[in-house]
């Protein structure tokens, strides 16, 4: 059996969001469901940026996907990486980092899930509950 990879999104990349990055993720992924991750969510220009925090008792709302059987997953987080700015060829340090968070579904399992998480600093005052 081989190891399932799964991504967690809450801005841009979410099912219902029509911008053409969604759709990539959806075309190589299987949406699970609802999710949360313990972190804050800010909004950063028109888009969101949200902070990991493990132990904070504030959640982001997102999606859950699982990549399909036979995707190169290489390959998609390179192309998503590209579009959320991280890499060496972006400015130091990137405006977000790739990293693996405790994600939880709707049923309260736990799963393991890749995350774009915000890298730069934020103020209270860009705080919100939900991206829309």
């Amino acid at each position: 059996m081989k190891n399932k990879h799964y991504l967690f999104v809450y801005g841009t990349l979410m099912k219902q969001s029509s911008h053409p990055m969604a759709a990539f993720v959806l075309s190589n992924c299987s949406f699970i469901g609802k999710a949360t991750i313990p972190g804050e969510l800010y909004q950063i220009s028109w888009y969101p940026g949200a902070l990991y925090i493990p132990d904070s008792v504030s959640v982001v709302e997102g999606d859950l996907y699982e990549l399909n059987e036979g995707v190169d997953m290489l390959r998609f987080f390179t192309h998503l990486d590209e579009y959320e700015g991280v890499g060496s060829q972006f400015p130091i340090p990137n405006e977000y980092r790739r990293e693996l968070v405790s994600a939880e579904v709707t049923d309260g399992v736990i799963t393991p899930s890749w995350m774009y998480v915000y890298n730069w600093p934020v103020s209270a005052d860009q705080r919100i509950d939900r991206f829309v």
